[in-house]
């Protein structure tokens, strides 16, 4: 009675189909989603590490007040001085890039921060009637600072 001489037998009176032994991945060929993650990692630590070295250069140059940084600010009608605030954020960008190399939520923080940033700044660029070589600069550093979070984010 019961379950006695079930064996392999189903309930529903079926011959169970024979199992497949489960065989690890050779470390050597991980399949194509490890692969793609590895490439993704790679493509991340080299957008992270480019995106933070511009982020330096362009804070030096809001530091350094660079007439175009200076008459940027002052069309915006923000105070003088409005420029190193603007480089503070950049550097702050970087930082948060390079030591998320290490902790990983911090470079995908850093990176959207990067990415609202300068979305914002192609707004900006915008509003106040800027040609398109103008925004150029703007445009470019969302495009890279989206695709290190959408990398970062993935990887």
């Amino acid at each position: 009675m019961g379950s006695q001489g079930l064996g392999s037998y189903s309930l529903m009176g079926g011959i169970y189909p024979p199992q497949r032994p489960v065989t690890p991945r050779h470390p050597r060929h991980p399949g194509n989603r490890a692969i793609a993650s590895r490439f993704m990692s790679g493509v991340s630590i080299i957008l992270s590490l480019l995106l933070a070295v511009v982020m330096v250069a362009s804070a030096a140059m809001d530091f350094r007040g660079a007439p175009q940084v200076v008459d940027l600010v002052a069309r915006m009608g923000r105070l003088p001085g409005f420029e190193r605030t603007l480089g503070l954020i950049k550097i702050l960008g970087a930082l948060g890039l390079l030591i998320g190399l290490a902790i990983p939520m911090l470079g995908v923080l850093a990176a959207l921060g990067l990415t609202i940033y300068f979305a914002l700044a192609v707004r900006i660029h915008s509003r106040l009637g800027d040609s398109t070589a103008e925004t150029a600069p703007a445009i470019g550093l969302f495009a890279v600072s989206a695709l290190t979070l959408l990398t970062r984010f993935f990887a």
